[in-house]
Order: C-alpha cells, then structure tokens, then sequence
C-alpha cells in the first residue's frame, strides 16, 4: 500500500506521519476527555444510559481523530509533491481537537438545556 502513495519512495513519509498523529492522540484524549468529564459532572442524575454514551462517545471520538491521519495520506495520495504534509498537521490536528470540544460541550448544554426547559 505505501508504494502505491509513495511510489518514488520508501514508506518513510507514511510511517512518520503515523507516528505523529499516535504521539498526538494522549493529547487530544486528555482535551476532549476533560471536556467531557466537566459535562458529565455539571449534569444532575447519572444514569446507566449516560455511562454507555460517554463510552460511546469515547470511542467515536478516537475514530474520527483517526480521519487526521487518514485525510493526510489521501492527501499525500493525490497531490503527491504538490503540498507538505509537515506543516499542515498541527492545523488539522487542533481543528479536529477545537471541534471535538465543541461537539463534547454542546451536547453536554444541549442536555442542561432539555433538562431545565423540557423539550
């Protein structure tokens, strides 16, 4: 599979692009995990439902931090030389970690909010 995204090259690129998106993922899981403790914790009642959403979510999570890497080898891919990869990480890295906190806080206040109004 390497040589078909980096035919003129050894699978180096891709090897250091995974390992960079792997040293980052303990960050991202301690930002989003925060975030998303903070929601569980300002709610008023656990239930069991809850405990099987927020693994749920956990897991979700972890798999579309995974599209980071994924979307650099599709990028890699097709526009070959045309682009650097490097530089472009920590920008798809912090969107997807700004997103994810969105997403996790959101759906925390949108369950305060169905909570104090009734919806």
């Amino acid at each position: 599979m390497a040589e078909d995204l980096f035919p003129d090259k050894q699978p180096e690129p891709l090897l250091k692009a995974f390992a960079w998106w792997e040293k980052k993922r303990l960050l991202y899981n301690i930002i989003v995990g925060v975030t998303g403790a903070v929601v569980m914790f300002s709610l008023p009642v656990h239930t069991f439902f809850d405990i099987v959403s927020v693994i749920i979510f956990g897991i979700l999570a972890n798999v579309f931090y995974t599209l980071g890497f994924l979307l650099e080898v599709i990028m890699a891919h097709y526009f070959k030389k045309d682009m650097i990869f490097e530089k472009w990480r920590p920008v798809l890295f912090w969107t997807g970690v700004i997103f994810s906190v969105f997403v996790t806080a959101m759906a925390g206040f949108l369950i305060i909010f169905n909570a104090i109004f009734n919806f």
